[in-house]
């Protein structure tokens, strides 16, 4: 948290970050997110981690970019 907390300062120093985020954002480029191809443990895992961060009050969320620039 501290590196990201460095990095927007050196951007934007008037900038606050909050101590907890209250998102997490899982991106995936080039392909849709579905997690039925993904192997069991991977989708076990996936739910612990939704688990854990809604425990914590945070949001699990899912970001897709099907195309970027090079």
């Amino acid at each position: 948290m501290a590196q990201l907390v460095s990095k927007v300062r050196a951007i934007d120093p008037h900038r606050l970050i909050p101590d907890v985020p209250d998102t997490v954002v899982l991106a995936a480029a080039g392909r849709v997110w579905n997690t039925r191809p993904l192997f069991t443990l991977s989708q076990i895992a996936l739910l612990r981690l939704d688990r854990t961060l809604r425990r914590q009050r945070m949001t699990l969320k899912f970001a897709t970019f099907l195309s970027f620039p090079r």
